[in-house]
């Protein structure tokens, strides 16, 4: 496939113009002018932080209420991490379809955040797996529905974040400034996940 694309990408490589370019921070700065972009970032934000704030309480609950340390807590955590995975390759085939075909009656951005706000019901499946079946099963359960519900924005923040330099390449003459997008974006996460841990 590179090879096939190379002659494409040199024909549609555009000559290097100095004076379009300014500094990183003044990049960033006009990038934070697109409501759109901000509205991601928000999301970006939230999502840093509820996914520390989701791994190091999971670490907490084990620990403090659970009792467990050692290898004990060790085999838990590894225990927990392989179902995630599991988890999440299992609806990353629905997924996959979903967003492979492109529905013009269907909002994606919708249908995304509906399966992404399903995610509250984890907390019942902890009460409630811990109230009726050996602990920590709830915490498993907790851990997979939170998986299993977020795996879709996954998704839809890379296709996202593709639209959003798009968009923009559109507006300011095709220049292409995924570096800058991607830097606020790598920024407003580490944030997001500073507090989390604060």
């Amino acid at each position: 496939i590179s090879i096939i694309s190379l002659p494409i990408l040199r024909t549609a490589k555009q000559d290097f113009d100095p004076t379009k370019v300014q500094s990183p921070h003044r990049e960033f700065i006009s990038l934070l002018k697109i409501p759109t972009y901000l509205h991601y970032l928000a999301v970006r934000f939230l999502e840093s932080f509820a996914t520390t704030l989701v791994l190091s309480g999971m670490l907490y609950y084990l620990t403090l209420v659970e009792g467990f340390s050692g290898d004990t807590r060790t085999r838990y955590v590894l225990a927990i991490g392989a179902l995630i995975a599991v988890v999440t390759l299992a609806v990353m085939i629905p997924w996959t379809q979903f967003f492979r075909f492109r529905r013009s009656s269907i909002n994606t951005n919708a249908v995304s955040g509906s399966v992404c706000a399903v995610g509250v019901v984890a907390p019942i499946a902890l009460f409630l797996g811990d109230s009726f079946l050996p602990r920590p099963i709830g915490l498993i359960l907790y851990a997979c529905v939170e998986q299993a519900t977020w795996t879709g924005q996954t998704y839809w923040r890379l296709i996202a974040l593709g639209w959003l330099v798009d968009e923009d390449s559109l507006a300011t003459a095709h220049r292409r400034r995924e570096a800058v997008f991607a830097a606020g974006v790598s920024l407003i996460t580490s944030i997001g996940a500073g507090c989390a841990m604060a």
